[in-house]
């Protein structure tokens, strides 16, 4: 049968410029070692199975070696036409990274360029778009 519900989840790239950002926020971040990501996301496969809920990853080679999370993506082509019907374009969305499985997509962020680089009008201080 169907899935109830589906959770896509991956652990947040903290490039340069991202923990630069983190820091001058004052957000506290942690930046896990692959042991530990694989421990934070074993747990979170428990709870996942506790309430019947299917744990997929994108673009995160290290979370398929857990237990319960199979390769997905955050836009599957394949599921959203089975969903809402019409026609998707279900082929790899080439302007990912490599471990990327999301189906082609449109953004719909919002960026203009300023002394920063691109920004987005929303300010994320996650956003790995965002200039400096």
């Amino acid at each position: 049968g169907m899935e109830e519900c589906r959770v896509t989840t991956s652990y947040v790239s903290l490039y340069g410029h991202v923990k630069s950002r983190l820091k001058r926020s004052g957000l506290d971040f942690k930046d896990l070692s692959q042991d530990e990501e694989i421990l934070f996301f074993s747990r979170m496969a428990e709870i996942a199975d506790t309430y019947n809920l299917s744990l997929y990853s994108c673009a995160c080679p290290v979370l398929e070696k857990v237990p319960g999370i199979r390769r997905g993506s955050c836009i599957d082509g394949e599921l959203l036409e089975s969903l809402f019907g019409g026609r998707v374009r279900k082929s790899k969305d080439k302007g990912q990274r490599d471990e990327c499985g999301c189906s082609c997509s449109r953004d719909i962020g919002i960026y203009k360029e300023d002394k920063n680089g691109m920004v987005c009008r929303h300010g994320c201080v996650y956003c790995y778009v965002m200039g400096k």
